[in-house]
């Protein structure tokens, strides 16, 4: 290791052009020097650098983040985008995802006087943006939310997630080989290598029995379901599949001007592969 130097900047900007509208902003640089007792000097300066008071190689790495959201009554609307270069780092951090590219959409409304609430975004997620991995990732993620409350006693709400992981191989001989130089170099991975998909489901409902000046009787039921698997080539493998299921309920009176809390729990869980 060699002594190094690092300045690290982000700038954030949040406005409202229109009514309901609201729009996020974040740009950060961080500029590196990795030896900072190199005599080698810099073909291209950048302002970080004459902040930093040197002339030797400096890597230089960008980091964008934005959102736009859209309300409009008891709609709301919005897409997110987002973008690390590769080997992006600071001395600030001892671990910094980088090499990313994220675009997420959003929505969310609100029924019934504001009873049931739902809310759905849906992303996709890139690496490899320079090209200079041997394979590339993407990543989809997926989730809705439905939350009832069709009374003050009873409060009831959903959730379901989908993340998938797509690994495309990029082996180097079928790259020096294409039969012609225009050839698309993911023309051989439209279908991919590797996938990973886990899928969570979970439904929850709280009931209060009893909510008076003497106690407080609520009953809560969970239920909730996993299922992962990872699939080669259209194929799940032996062992690479698994399923999870939770049950737990729980009931708790609570003597108010006794100060006494009384709480009942059971659990059980299914683990299957």
């Amino acid at each position: 290791l060699f002594p190094r130097q690092n300045l690290a900047m982000g700038y954030t900007a949040q406005f409202k052009p229109l009514s309901g509208l609201n729009v996020n902003l974040t740009y950060s640089t961080s500029a590196i020097t990795l030896n900072d007792k190199s005599s080698k000097e810099v073909s291209q300066s950048n302002y970080l650098q004459r902040l930093m008071g040197t002339s030797k190689s400096t890597a230089f790495y960008q980091a964008i983040k934005g959102d736009i959201n859209y309300t409009l009554r008891k709609t709301s609307l919005g897409v997110g985008y987002e973008q690390v270069d590769p080997n992006y780092r600071t001395l600030g951090a001892h671990f910094f995802t980088n090499d990313l590219q994220n675009i997420t959409f959003n929505v969310a409304r609100a029924f019934w006087q504001d009873r049931v609430s739902l809310s759905a975004n849906v992303g996709v997620q890139y690496d490899n943006l320079d090209d200079k991995k041997s394979h590339t990732t993407r990543r989809t993620v997926g989730s809705i939310a439905l939350s009832l409350n069709p009374s003050d006693k009873i409060q009831l709400n959903s959730t379901y997630s989908n993340f998938m992981t797509h690994v495309v191989e990029q082996e180097t001989f079928e790259k020096i080989n294409r039969t012609a130089p225009t050839e698309d170099a993911d023309a051989d991975a439209t279908t991919p290598n590797f996938v990973q998909v886990s899928q969570t489901a979970n439904v929850s409902s709280m009931l209060t029995l009893r909510r008076d000046e003497l106690q407080s009787r609520q009953l809560s039921i969970n239920v909730g379901f996993q299922d992962a698997f990872d699939e080669k080539g259209g194929v799940v493998s032996k062992g690479n599949s698994s399923q999870y299921y939770n049950l737990s309920t729980t009931y708790n009176i609570v003597y108010l001007k006794k100060g006494l809390s009384l709480t009942s729990v059971y659990n059980v869980s299914y683990n299957t592969i």
